[in-house]
């Protein structure tokens, strides 16, 4: 009898243990899945927000791409849009032509002379050459326009800044050159010769077209686009400004410095006139008597 007590008393609080347990089990079950409907329900009204946001960014990223172009097509000037009429054509063709022929007989006449080649008329050369090859490309330029040619285009804006700018440095080597030889005259004649000449304008020239033409091969821009950059246009202008005034004042300064030197060897340069009276041999004068009997 007291055996049978403890297993019905466990029996009894087992059951009641169970009793208790599944209506906390089936509580904890609707908690845990009412959270989860929350948890989906916060995921599913957090959708919109980052479908909104993702939107967003692709609309910025769109309109900053849409600028970027328009900026640059705004800053680019396509070149076969231009036009020229008949007469503009025959004027620079007349031009031209004549150019390349003056040009052209200079860079001939200091070649093939050999009285001519000194330093000073080696700069003449390269400045002949380097305007022919400019003329040249302004006949390139107005094929592009005529003829709407992309290879030649392609020519034409690489080389659309590069040959004046050369042609101003030309200058302005020429100019220095005289500078130096008016006032550092004997040791010009003992430094510069003709291949110190050719290597400085070869140098010159190679190092030109490279810093000008540096936009194309770095990646900023393209030959094919078929168009000139009007802000690589500004700067190159303003370098040819440079370029320009710096040659100009150095043939003020040579005009000055040789005024000054013949002035010093040459203080009397101003003579008075000579004065020649003819007189005619077949008029006889008074007391000569002729030869003849």
């Amino acid at each position: 009898m007291m055996s049978t007590l403890p297993s019905a008393f466990n029996s009894i609080t087992g059951e009641g243990e169970r009793a208790i347990a599944k209506p906390l089990d089936a509580h904890a079950a609707m908690h845990a899945k009412q959270h989860g409907r929350c948890l989906r329900c916060l995921h599913e009204s957090t959708k919109p927000i980052g479908a909104l946001v993702a939107a967003r960014n692709r609309s910025m990223n769109e309109t900053n791409s849409t600028a970027v172009r328009v900026l640059a097509s705004y800053h680019d000037v396509p070149i076969m849009a231009l036009t020229v009429t008949f007469a503009q054509i025959v004027f620079r063709l007349t031009v031209v032509s004549v150019g390349l022929l003056l040009n052209g007989v200079v860079f001939l006449v200091v070649s093939c002379s050999r009285q001519l080649r000194y330093p000073r008329h080696i700069f003449w050369a390269a400045v002949a050459l380097v305007d022919c090859l400019f003329l040249a490309q302004c006949v390139l330029e107005l094929a592009v326009i005529v003829n709407h040619d992309r290879l030649a285009c392609a020519f034409n804006v690489l080389l659309a800044f590069t040959d004046y700018s050369i042609l101003l440095l030309f200058l302005c080597l020429a100019a220095l050159d005289r500078y130096v030889a008016i006032v550092r005259y004997e040791r010009y004649k003992r430094s510069v010769t003709n291949r110190a000449t050719v290597t400085l304008l070869s140098c010159a020239s190679g190092v030109t077209f490279v810093v000008i033409t540096s936009p194309f091969w770095t990646g900023h821009r393209s030959v094919h686009t078929c168009t000139i950059n009007l802000a690589q246009m500004y700067w190159v202008f303003t370098w040819n400004s440079l370029l320009a005034t710096f040659c100009v004042f150095l043939h003020v300064v040579i005009f000055v410095k040789s005024k000054t030197i013949i002035r010093a060897y040459f203080p009397n340069h101003r003579q008075p006139p000579i004065r020649l009276k003819f007189v005619n041999s077949s008029a006889r004068l008074p007391g000569q008597h002729s030869g003849k009997v």
